[in-house]
């Protein structure tokens, strides 16, 4: 039913579930839907949107223009794609390819971008914009933190500049499901430099856990909802 009231039954929608191949896949999905369902409770959707966005969901936070993104795709620098975008993926991935090594090459095979699952990117009525990344991981929150968050760090936080040298990705936050009993944000800065803390620092680095079926958690503190909240709060 939340394909039907989020997407108005559009066709992105319905090509989106044909490509389902597995669990981790649909898990993708389902991160995504709560993610703009959070977001249309927590923003002003009432508001005049831009003209020609790819984006999923436009609304506003005070002042601020939210933009939501399901797999945007940053491209390599010196792809044809790159030409006239706002942000480029910068990030030379095999050694050879460095100073140390031979001269970076540019490519225009079509491997050679970034593409985060979630991006929420935020634009005030003056200055830049940033970005915050969602990437849903299928496994245990303990694994995501320990393995996929340093790698997903390089990958968005180092890897996405701005054309003009700016670093836009102000948090990388993985999301895996959780059995526990309350949801929480697994933060990897201590306190009180923590989202949750009163002296946040940015990046913001952690992993979200969210369960299946979260009726039963929608108080806690701790919930995804409640970190996108920080997360806009923080950058206003």
């Amino acid at each position: 039913m939340e394909w039907y009231y989020f997407n108005k039954i559009d066709w992105r929608a319905q090509e989106m579930l044909f490509a389902i191949k597995g669990i981790p896949k649909l898990f993708e999905y389902y991160t995504i839907l709560k993610v703009r369902a959070y977001l249309s409770l927590i923003c002003d959707l009432n508001a005049k949107l831009q003209e020609n966005s790819s984006s999923i969901l436009q609304a506003y936070y005070q002042e601020i223009l939210v933009e939501l993104y399901y797999e945007p795709d940053y491209w390599m620098v010196g792809h044809k794609n790159a030409f006239d975008q706002k942000y480029l993926n910068t990030e030379i991935r095999t050694f050879e390819q460095t100073s140390s090594g031979k001269v970076f090459k540019a490519s225009n095979h079509e491997n050679r971008r970034r593409a985060p699952d979630i991006v929420i990117e935020l634009t005030p009525p003056s200055g830049e914009s940033i970005l915050l990344v969602l990437d849903a991981k299928y496994s245990k929150m303990e694994t995501a933190y320990k393995e996929r968050l340093p790698e997903c760090a390089m990958k968005y936080v180092h890897g996405i500049h701005g054309v003009n040298g700016t670093s836009p990705v102000k948090a990388m936050i993985l999301i895996s499901p959780t059995q526990a009993t309350k949801a929480s944000l697994a933060d990897m800065h201590v306190s009180p430099y923590g989202l949750f803390d009163d002296k946040t620092v940015t990046p913001v680095l952690g992993v979200q856990g969210v369960q299946l079926n979260d009726q039963h958690i929608e108080n806690n503190d701790f919930t995804l909802r409640h970190t996108l909240e920080n997360l806009l709060d923080l950058m206003v």
